[in-house]
Protein backbone atom coordinates (compact mmCIF):
# COMPACT_ATOMS: atom_id res chain seq x y z
CA UNK A 1 0.00 0.00 0.00
CA UNK A 2 2.68 2.42 0.72
CA UNK A 3 4.45 1.84 -2.49
CA UNK A 4 1.40 2.06 -4.18
CA UNK A 5 0.19 5.35 -2.37
CA UNK A 6 3.83 7.05 -2.90
CA UNK A 7 3.73 6.07 -6.97
CA UNK A 8 0.90 7.71 -7.11
CA UNK A 9 1.23 10.23 -5.89
CA UNK A 10 4.34 11.10 -7.36
CA UNK A 11 2.36 10.50 -10.76
CA UNK A 12 -0.40 12.65 -10.31
CA UNK A 13 1.33 15.27 -8.65
CA UNK A 14 3.64 15.75 -11.26
CA UNK A 15 -0.24 16.25 -13.74
CA UNK A 16 -1.20 18.39 -10.67
CA UNK A 17 1.92 20.80 -10.75
CA UNK A 18 2.12 21.04 -14.36
CA UNK A 19 -1.26 22.12 -14.78
CA UNK A 20 -1.03 24.92 -11.98
CA UNK A 21 2.10 26.21 -12.71
CA UNK A 22 0.89 27.71 -15.96
CA UNK A 23 -3.08 27.65 -15.83
CA UNK A 24 -3.16 31.49 -15.06
CA UNK A 25 -0.78 31.82 -18.34
CA UNK A 26 -2.92 29.82 -20.79
CA UNK A 27 -6.54 31.90 -19.38
CA UNK A 28 -4.68 35.26 -19.73
CA UNK A 29 -2.52 34.40 -22.62
CA UNK A 30 -4.16 31.71 -24.13
CA UNK A 31 -7.60 32.85 -24.29
CA UNK A 32 -7.46 36.57 -23.25
CA UNK A 33 -9.55 36.39 -20.23
CA UNK A 34 -9.74 39.08 -18.07
CA UNK A 35 -6.84 39.32 -15.02
CA UNK A 36 -10.43 39.71 -13.22
CA UNK A 37 -12.17 36.38 -14.80
CA UNK A 38 -8.25 34.56 -14.42
CA UNK A 39 -8.78 35.38 -10.32
CA UNK A 40 -11.99 34.25 -10.18
CA UNK A 41 -11.05 30.84 -12.05
CA UNK A 42 -7.53 30.35 -10.41
CA UNK A 43 -9.74 31.43 -6.74
CA UNK A 44 -12.28 28.98 -7.41
CA UNK A 45 -10.02 25.83 -7.36
CA UNK A 46 -8.93 27.00 -3.95
CA UNK A 47 -11.96 28.42 -2.57
CA UNK A 48 -14.23 25.49 -3.18
CA UNK A 49 -11.19 22.65 -1.96
CA UNK A 50 -11.50 24.92 1.59
CA UNK A 51 -15.03 24.64 1.79
CA UNK A 52 -15.20 21.37 1.15
CA UNK A 53 -12.25 19.40 3.67
CA UNK A 54 -14.81 19.23 6.36
CA UNK A 55 -17.56 17.22 4.51
CA UNK A 56 -14.58 15.25 2.33
CA UNK A 57 -13.07 14.19 5.99
CA UNK A 58 -16.21 12.86 6.87
CA UNK A 59 -17.01 11.07 3.65
CA UNK A 60 -13.31 9.73 3.74
CA UNK A 61 -14.43 7.88 7.13
CA UNK A 62 -17.39 6.54 5.83
CA UNK A 63 -15.42 4.91 2.73
CA UNK A 64 -12.50 4.15 3.81
CA UNK A 65 -9.22 6.00 2.57
CA UNK A 66 -8.68 3.78 -0.51
CA UNK A 67 -11.95 4.05 -2.17
CA UNK A 68 -12.14 7.83 -0.99
CA UNK A 69 -8.47 8.41 -2.75
CA UNK A 70 -9.80 6.49 -5.78
CA UNK A 71 -12.81 8.61 -5.98
CA UNK A 72 -10.37 11.75 -5.51
CA UNK A 73 -8.59 11.16 -8.69
CA UNK A 74 -11.22 9.98 -10.34
CA UNK A 75 -13.36 13.46 -10.05
CA UNK A 76 -10.13 15.56 -10.40
CA UNK A 77 -9.26 13.60 -13.20
CA UNK A 78 -12.49 14.41 -14.72
CA UNK A 79 -11.66 18.33 -14.20
CA UNK A 80 -8.38 17.94 -16.41
CA UNK A 81 -9.91 16.09 -18.73
CA UNK A 82 -12.30 19.54 -18.55
CA UNK A 83 -9.82 21.76 -18.99
CA UNK A 84 -8.34 20.11 -22.21
CA UNK A 85 -11.36 19.59 -23.90
CA UNK A 86 -13.13 23.29 -24.01
CA UNK A 87 -12.20 26.92 -23.46
CA UNK A 88 -15.79 27.99 -22.97
CA UNK A 89 -15.86 29.84 -19.30
CA UNK A 90 -18.92 27.81 -17.76
CA UNK A 91 -16.58 24.81 -18.59
CA UNK A 92 -13.65 26.17 -17.34
CA UNK A 93 -15.50 26.95 -14.07
CA UNK A 94 -16.87 23.44 -13.98
CA UNK A 95 -13.39 22.08 -14.19
CA UNK A 96 -12.02 25.02 -11.57
CA UNK A 97 -14.69 23.00 -8.90
CA UNK A 98 -14.01 19.24 -9.73
CA UNK A 99 -10.19 20.00 -9.31
CA UNK A 100 -11.11 21.34 -5.82
CA UNK A 101 -13.53 19.08 -4.96
CA UNK A 102 -11.44 16.07 -5.84
CA UNK A 103 -8.62 17.68 -3.67
CA UNK A 104 -10.75 18.13 -0.82
CA UNK A 105 -11.10 14.07 -0.71
CA UNK A 106 -7.73 13.68 -1.85
CA UNK A 107 -6.21 14.86 1.13
CA UNK A 108 -7.79 13.43 3.94
CA UNK A 109 -8.03 9.83 2.24
CA UNK A 110 -4.09 10.00 1.82
CA UNK A 111 -3.68 10.53 5.54
CA UNK A 112 -6.47 7.92 5.83
CA UNK A 113 -4.92 4.86 4.50
CA UNK A 114 -1.80 5.68 5.61
CA UNK A 115 -3.00 5.91 9.23
CA UNK A 116 -4.39 2.55 9.35
CA UNK A 117 -0.99 0.53 8.48
CA UNK A 118 0.15 -1.60 11.29
CA UNK A 119 3.42 -0.49 13.69
CA UNK A 120 5.49 1.87 12.00
CA UNK A 121 4.33 2.26 8.62
CA UNK A 122 2.22 5.35 8.86
CA UNK A 123 4.89 7.50 10.23
CA UNK A 124 7.25 5.83 7.53
CA UNK A 125 5.10 5.85 4.66
CA UNK A 126 3.64 8.95 4.74
CA UNK A 127 7.51 10.02 5.02
CA UNK A 128 7.52 8.57 1.42
CA UNK A 129 4.29 9.99 0.54
CA UNK A 130 5.68 13.37 1.47
CA UNK A 131 8.77 13.33 -0.56
CA UNK A 132 7.29 11.81 -3.52
CA UNK A 133 4.80 15.16 -3.64
CA UNK A 134 7.87 17.03 -3.25
CA UNK A 135 9.58 15.58 -6.13
CA UNK A 136 6.43 15.25 -7.94
CA UNK A 137 6.22 19.83 -7.42
CA UNK A 138 10.02 19.95 -8.98
CA UNK A 139 9.35 18.05 -12.07
CA UNK A 140 5.50 19.45 -12.50
CA UNK A 141 6.62 21.97 -14.10
CA UNK A 142 9.40 21.30 -15.96
CA UNK A 143 7.40 18.95 -17.73
CA UNK A 144 4.75 21.46 -18.42
CA UNK A 145 7.43 23.54 -19.84
CA UNK A 146 8.60 20.93 -22.18
CA UNK A 147 4.99 20.45 -23.44
CA UNK A 148 4.82 24.14 -24.06
CA UNK A 149 7.95 24.16 -25.90
CA UNK A 150 7.22 25.14 -29.82
CA UNK A 151 3.71 25.30 -29.07
CA UNK A 152 1.15 28.53 -28.72
CA UNK A 153 0.22 28.74 -24.84
CA UNK A 154 -3.44 27.31 -25.61
CA UNK A 155 -2.07 24.32 -27.92
CA UNK A 156 0.40 23.39 -24.86
CA UNK A 157 -1.55 23.55 -21.81
CA UNK A 158 -4.10 21.30 -23.48
CA UNK A 159 -1.62 18.40 -23.86
CA UNK A 160 -0.36 19.36 -20.48
CA UNK A 161 -4.64 18.80 -18.82
CA UNK A 162 -4.76 15.89 -20.99
CA UNK A 163 -1.42 14.30 -19.64
CA UNK A 164 -2.67 15.49 -16.17
CA UNK A 165 -6.14 13.72 -16.70
CA UNK A 166 -4.73 10.82 -17.86
CA UNK A 167 -2.44 10.76 -15.01
CA UNK A 168 -5.37 11.14 -12.51
CA UNK A 169 -7.47 8.37 -14.04
CA UNK A 170 -4.75 6.38 -14.13
CA UNK A 171 -4.13 6.80 -10.02
CA UNK A 172 -8.16 6.14 -9.87
CA UNK A 173 -7.65 2.98 -11.42
CA UNK A 174 -5.05 1.98 -9.10
CA UNK A 175 -6.83 2.85 -5.80
CA UNK A 176 -9.93 0.50 -7.63
CA UNK A 177 -7.75 -1.70 -8.32
CA UNK A 178 -6.17 -2.16 -4.75
CA UNK A 179 -9.46 -1.47 -2.84
CA UNK A 180 -11.15 -4.90 -2.42
CA UNK A 181 -8.17 -6.59 -0.77
CA UNK A 182 -7.33 -3.28 1.54
CA UNK A 183 -9.33 -3.77 5.04
CA UNK A 184 -8.88 -0.55 7.48
CA UNK A 185 -6.59 -2.41 10.98
CA UNK A 186 -9.50 -0.93 12.96
CA UNK A 187 -13.16 -0.08 12.74
CA UNK A 188 -15.30 3.04 13.88
CA UNK A 189 -16.94 2.51 17.50
CA UNK A 190 -19.19 5.38 16.59
CA UNK A 191 -20.31 8.30 13.61
CA UNK A 192 -18.48 11.10 14.09
CA UNK A 193 -20.40 13.88 13.69
CA UNK A 194 -18.79 17.28 12.78
CA UNK A 195 -20.27 18.82 15.69
CA UNK A 196 -18.20 15.99 18.02
CA UNK A 197 -15.06 16.81 16.07
CA UNK A 198 -15.21 20.47 16.40
CA UNK A 199 -15.46 20.13 19.83
CA UNK A 200 -12.86 18.16 20.46
CA UNK A 201 -10.88 21.13 22.19
CA UNK A 202 -7.37 18.50 21.72
CA UNK A 203 -7.86 19.05 18.30
CA UNK A 204 -8.36 23.06 18.43
CA UNK A 205 -5.26 22.88 20.39
CA UNK A 206 -3.21 21.53 17.44
CA UNK A 207 -4.77 23.98 14.81
CA UNK A 208 -3.85 26.42 17.44
CA UNK A 209 -0.02 25.81 17.48
CA UNK A 210 0.33 24.79 14.16
CA UNK A 211 -2.13 27.53 12.85
CA UNK A 212 -0.16 29.21 10.37
CA UNK A 213 0.86 26.46 8.45
CA UNK A 214 -0.77 26.40 5.61
CA UNK A 215 -0.52 30.25 5.07
CA UNK A 216 3.28 29.78 5.06
CA UNK A 217 3.40 26.88 2.55
CA UNK A 218 0.95 28.67 0.63
CA UNK A 219 2.46 31.88 0.36
CA UNK A 220 5.67 31.02 -0.52
CA UNK A 221 4.91 30.23 -4.09
CA UNK A 222 3.03 33.71 -4.24
CA UNK A 223 5.63 36.44 -3.02
CA UNK A 224 8.85 34.75 -3.89
CA UNK A 225 8.17 35.36 -7.75
CA UNK A 226 7.38 39.47 -7.01
CA UNK A 227 10.11 39.84 -4.69
CA UNK A 228 12.69 38.09 -7.32
CA UNK A 229 12.61 39.37 -10.66
CA UNK A 230 14.38 36.76 -12.19
CA UNK A 231 12.51 33.52 -13.09
CA UNK A 232 15.50 31.26 -12.79
CA UNK A 233 16.22 32.52 -9.05
CA UNK A 234 12.74 31.41 -8.60
CA UNK A 235 12.87 28.18 -9.78
CA UNK A 236 16.40 27.50 -7.87
CA UNK A 237 14.17 28.21 -4.70
CA UNK A 238 11.34 26.02 -5.81
CA UNK A 239 14.00 23.11 -6.68
CA UNK A 240 16.20 23.80 -3.49
CA UNK A 241 13.01 23.55 -1.32
CA UNK A 242 11.80 20.67 -2.98
CA UNK A 243 14.97 18.93 -2.28
CA UNK A 244 15.74 19.67 1.21
CA UNK A 245 12.23 18.54 2.19
CA UNK A 246 12.44 15.09 0.43
CA UNK A 247 15.74 14.77 2.51
CA UNK A 248 14.26 15.77 5.37
CA UNK A 249 12.30 12.38 5.52
CA UNK A 250 15.40 10.32 6.34
CA UNK A 251 14.66 8.03 9.20
CA UNK A 252 17.15 9.61 11.52
CA UNK A 253 15.61 13.32 10.27
CA UNK A 254 12.36 12.08 10.51
CA UNK A 255 12.77 11.00 14.37
CA UNK A 256 13.86 14.66 14.69
CA UNK A 257 10.27 15.55 13.75
CA UNK A 258 8.33 13.34 15.58
CA UNK A 259 9.91 15.11 18.84
CA UNK A 260 10.42 18.73 17.50
CA UNK A 261 9.16 18.81 13.99
CA UNK A 262 6.81 22.02 15.07
CA UNK A 263 9.33 24.50 16.59
CA UNK A 264 12.68 23.13 13.94
CA UNK A 265 9.73 23.90 10.92
CA UNK A 266 8.54 27.18 12.28
CA UNK A 267 11.77 28.59 12.86
CA UNK A 268 13.09 27.87 9.67
CA UNK A 269 10.27 29.64 8.04
CA UNK A 270 10.79 32.46 10.13
CA UNK A 271 14.01 32.20 8.64
CA UNK A 272 13.23 31.95 5.26
CA UNK A 273 10.62 34.69 4.90
CA UNK A 274 13.50 36.83 6.89
CA UNK A 275 15.79 36.37 3.93
CA UNK A 276 13.40 36.91 1.09
CA UNK A 277 12.41 40.36 2.96
CA UNK A 278 15.81 41.25 2.48
CA UNK A 279 16.49 44.49 0.40
CA UNK A 280 17.95 42.99 -2.53
CA UNK A 281 18.29 39.51 -1.98
CA UNK A 282 20.42 37.74 -4.65
CA UNK A 283 21.11 33.96 -5.58
CA UNK A 284 22.37 33.37 -2.00
CA UNK A 285 19.98 34.43 0.07
CA UNK A 286 17.22 32.85 -2.67
CA UNK A 287 18.97 29.44 -2.32
CA UNK A 288 18.91 28.93 0.92
CA UNK A 289 15.55 30.28 1.68
CA UNK A 290 14.26 28.00 -0.47
CA UNK A 291 16.59 25.30 1.50
CA UNK A 292 15.15 26.61 4.88
CA UNK A 293 11.50 26.57 3.27
CA UNK A 294 11.69 23.06 2.23
CA UNK A 295 13.35 22.33 5.39
CA UNK A 296 9.82 23.95 7.55
CA UNK A 297 7.85 21.94 4.99
CA UNK A 298 9.73 18.46 5.69
CA UNK A 299 9.61 18.80 9.25
CA UNK A 300 6.13 20.44 9.90
CA UNK A 301 4.01 17.82 7.80
CA UNK A 302 5.36 14.71 9.42
CA UNK A 303 5.20 16.65 12.40
CA UNK A 304 1.38 17.81 12.42
CA UNK A 305 0.61 14.19 10.91
CA UNK A 306 1.92 11.99 13.78
CA UNK A 307 -0.06 14.31 16.17
CA UNK A 308 -3.18 13.99 14.03
CA UNK A 309 -3.04 10.19 13.94
CA UNK A 310 -2.34 9.77 17.93
CA UNK A 311 -5.33 12.36 18.17
CA UNK A 312 -8.07 10.86 16.16
CA UNK A 313 -10.15 8.19 17.82
CA UNK A 314 -10.41 4.86 15.72
CA UNK A 315 -11.88 5.57 12.64
CA UNK A 316 -12.01 9.22 12.46
CA UNK A 317 -8.88 10.26 10.90
CA UNK A 318 -10.65 11.74 7.38
CA UNK A 319 -13.30 13.70 10.22
CA UNK A 320 -10.19 14.84 11.88
CA UNK A 321 -8.27 16.06 9.08
CA UNK A 322 -10.97 17.64 7.43
CA UNK A 323 -11.33 20.17 10.14
CA UNK A 324 -7.70 21.09 10.75
CA UNK A 325 -7.42 21.97 7.08
CA UNK A 326 -10.49 23.63 7.10
CA UNK A 327 -9.22 25.79 9.90
CA UNK A 328 -5.70 25.87 8.58
CA UNK A 329 -7.15 26.57 4.94
CA UNK A 330 -9.26 29.21 6.38
CA UNK A 331 -6.22 31.49 8.25
CA UNK A 332 -4.27 31.21 4.92
CA UNK A 333 -7.42 32.73 2.97
CA UNK A 334 -8.14 35.23 4.64
CA UNK A 335 -4.49 36.45 5.68
CA UNK A 336 -3.68 35.51 2.31
CA UNK A 337 -6.30 38.59 0.99
CA UNK A 338 -4.41 40.82 3.23
CA UNK A 339 -0.48 39.94 1.82
CA UNK A 340 -2.43 40.56 -1.66
CA UNK A 341 -3.41 43.77 -0.46
CA UNK A 342 0.40 44.32 0.69
CA UNK A 343 2.51 43.10 -2.32
CA UNK A 344 0.09 45.79 -5.02
CA UNK A 345 0.99 48.55 -2.44
CA UNK A 346 4.87 48.74 -3.99
CA UNK A 347 8.11 47.95 -2.41
CA UNK A 348 6.93 48.74 1.33
CA UNK A 349 3.75 47.41 0.58
CA UNK A 350 5.53 44.32 -0.46
CA UNK A 351 8.50 44.02 2.46
CA UNK A 352 6.11 44.36 5.01
CA UNK A 353 4.05 41.22 3.86
CA UNK A 354 6.92 38.94 4.01
CA UNK A 355 7.92 40.49 7.52
CA UNK A 356 4.48 39.55 8.22
CA UNK A 357 4.57 36.26 7.63
CA UNK A 358 8.20 35.61 9.13
CA UNK A 359 6.19 36.89 12.33
CA UNK A 360 3.66 34.55 11.81
CA UNK A 361 6.25 31.93 11.78
CA UNK A 362 7.91 33.24 15.02
CA UNK A 363 5.04 33.52 16.82
CA UNK A 364 4.14 30.05 15.90
CA UNK A 365 7.51 28.56 17.52
CA UNK A 366 5.88 30.06 20.76
CA UNK A 367 3.01 27.81 20.30
CA UNK A 368 4.74 24.73 19.35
Amino acid sequence: MVAAATVTQLAVGVGFSAVLAYFALYLRGGLGLTAFMVSVVVGLRTFVQLVCYAPAGRLTDRLGGVRAAALACITRGMGFALLAATDQVPALVTAAVLVGVGGSLYTPAGQTLLAALPGEWPRRGYAWYIAAGQAAAAAGPLMGLALLADSVPRTGFTSIAALAAVLWFGGGLVFLVLSPGFVLTSRPTHSYKMAIVLRDKELLRLVGAVWPITLLITQATIVVPQVVVEQWLVAAFAVTGAAVAMVAQLPRLRALADEHGLVAGFAAFAAAYLLVAWATPGPAQIVLAGALSGWAQGMLLPAVFARLIRLAPSGAVGAYAGVLHTLTGAIAFLAGLAIGIALDAGPAGRTGAVLGLAVCAALAVRRA
